[in-house]
């Protein structure tokens, strides 16, 4: 998500990156105030001392790339190319947009390439609109489906003239989505530290900025000072081993919770566990993964509500970005209501709003589509350009297929958070796969952070990262989220807040040591691990899912 550096550049500057999921922000600040103290990374990169300089990725819109972050630094702008470039007639990289692949016009595509191929169309989409519901991509067949669309999109795209570059007598036609890939990045930092004048950067990358870091670090090892990388995301450039591994994600979060639940009954209850207060244990105990894979073999509704489910707690607004609490207990007291009811009516089972710390009502499930394919609004389809310039590797969509009753069968759990591998994997264009990672350059000490559940990725990627550069450190961080917090306060001011449940002393003790490595480069050691505070404290328990409050209607007034 973010790659924050902090280099001297002369005696009175240093420069400072930060990625931010697609981008980059260069900030220049006094060498003397520059990373003193603890003061919160926000903090910092809200100071009215900083001056802000955004990059995009290549064609991928900054407007879309930057919803992502809701506190933009003051000052902040997309402003023109600068006037010399314009001179020199230096053209901006365009923002790429293609058609959705359940547009009506790339379905016609696609039928037209069955009729073409003497195929019969029919029998494939006897019910076409079934590929958009809910539940489609629990379907290997109607994998292969989505994947042809994906592919007609794509490959539209490439015939658009605006996106031409020219031709080549080796490549043929040339197009932009050719060379926006991870390495494209790196090359475009290199490019704005020669041109600020710097001698070295120091990189922090989260999410995907650890792979923007860690490409530059191997391409630029002796341009590199520091280099924090936190949620690493999986280290595959082979589509078959980078899919199980994308679906492992969830899995790894789940049997972490799992474990934690079931522990309520044979630990804290034993056999004396059935007579004491229910709301004191997690409401799915004992046995939650056997009551959630029972709702993975059932039928379609059922399957829809339990990946609902998952992906509302898992994902962006759960504990992706929000941590382990109160969601998770909510989410379990959810498995519960569904194990004995199939509904989600049971006690403490809530539509759970993050951002207002309430619940509003039931949650609803998604209906399952039954509306015909229209004409729609062409969109910016960031992962997959970027991941099928950086992946090698294509497959057919009937290998496609193949690979996804794979995934299903070995990660009932997870194998939905693998569904990016279909755009790659079916993707029009040739890659440029990034170099393998690592640096042997005894001065370049990363610093590799992981979290033990992170469900964006694996916990196993940040110690194969780590492997990449022997002489960095990895620290591990025990808790939920997709990589550390940078709050600053960790719930220490009151520790019966889901704040302290999420976050608490281990959190801030992996953030301080990181920050202690920014100031002066001060590794941990290798293999230190910052305790949690959540689960094994009894966040999962029904009592807490019951005693979230709920939302106040949407037209009430303000106290």
């Amino acid at each position: 998500m973010m790659a924050v550096i902090c280099n001297a550049i002369t005696a009175s500057s240093v420069l400072s990156i930060v990625a931010i999921v697609l981008s980059i922000i260069a900030i220049t600040r006094s060498v003397n105030d520059c990373m003193v103290g603890k003061a919160p990374v926000r903090k910092l990169l809200n100071s009215g001392q900083y001056h802000h300089l955004a990059i995009a990725q290549r064609g991928i819109d900054p407007k879309d790339a930057f919803n992502y972050v809701k506190e933009n630094p003051p000052g902040y702008k997309f402003g023109p190319l600068p006037d010399k470039w314009v001179q020199e007639g230096v053209e901006r990289f365009p923002y790429i947009y293609c058609h959705n692949a359940f547009d009506i016009r790339v379905m016609n595509e696609v039928k037209a390439a069955y009729l073409a191929a003497g195929l019969n169309w029919e029998s494939v989409w006897e019910n076409p609109e079934y590929v958009q519901s809910g539940v489609a991509f629990a379907d290997p067949g109607l994998t292969k489906v989505f994947a042809e669309l994906q592919n007609a999109a794509m490959s539209e795209c490439r015939r658009r003239p605006e996106y031409h570059l020219g031709t080549n007598f080796a490549r043929g036609t040339m197009v932009y989505q050719d060379f926006m890939g991870t390495q494209d990045l790196a090359h475009d930092l290199d490019t704005l530290r020669t041109a600020i004048g710097a001698d070295k950067l120091s990189v922090w990358g989260v999410s995907y900025g650890t792979e923007v870091g860690a490409t530059y670090a191997t391409v630029y090892p002796e341009r590199v000072d520091k280099v924090i990388l936190d949620g690493n995301v999986a280290i595959s450039n082979e589509i078959y081993e980078a899919a199980h591994l994308w679906a492992l994600s969830y899995e790894q979060v789940w049997n972490g919770l799992a474990a934690a639940c079931n522990n309520d009954f044979f630990v804290a209850g034993g056999i004396d566990a059935p007579t004491l207060p229910a709301d004191d244990f997690c409401a799915a105990t004992p046995y939650p993964t056997d009551k959630m894979s029972k709702l993975l073999e059932t039928d379609e509704t059922l399957l829809l509500m339990a990946y609902t489910l998952l992906g509302k707690f898992f994902e962006d607004y759960g504990i992706m970005w929000k941590g382990v609490s109160p969601g998770s207990a909510i989410m379990m007291a959810c498995v519960e209501s569904l194990h004995k009811n199939g509904d989600f009516d049971g006690e403490g089972c809530c539509d759970y709003q993050p951002e207002k710390k309430c619940c509003n009502g039931k949650i609803q499930i998604p209906a399952n589509s039954n509306t015909t394919f229209q004409e729609m609004e062409d969109g910016n389809p960031t992962v997959a350009l970027v991941r099928s310039v950086d992946m090698a590797g294509r497959l057919s969509t009937a290998d496609i297929a193949r690979l996804w009753a794979d995934l299903r069968d070995k990660h009932p759990i997870g194998f939905l958070r693998a569904n990016g591998i279909i755009s790659i994997v079916s993707a029009p264009n040739l890659p440029r796969p990034v170099p393998s990672y690592g640096s042997g350059l005894d001065k370049l000490k990363p610093l590799i952070i992981g979290d033990f559940h992170d469900p964006a990725t694996t916990y196993t990627a940040s110690q194969d990262m780590r492997d990449k550069f022997p002489n960095g450190a990895l620290m591990s961080w025990q808790g939920y989220h997709h990589g550390l917090f940078d709050d600053g306060d960790f719930g220490l001011s009151d520790y019966t807040s889901y704040t302290f449940q999420s976050e608490g002393y281990g959190a801030k003790d992996c953030y301080d040591r990181m920050l202690n490595y920014l100031e002066d480069g001060t590794l941990p050691p290798n293999g230190y691990t910052c305790p949690i505070n959540g689960p094994a404290a009894g966040s999962l328990s029904l009592k807490v899912a019951k005693q979230v409050p709920t939302c106040p209607p949407a037209n009430a007034p303000s106290p």
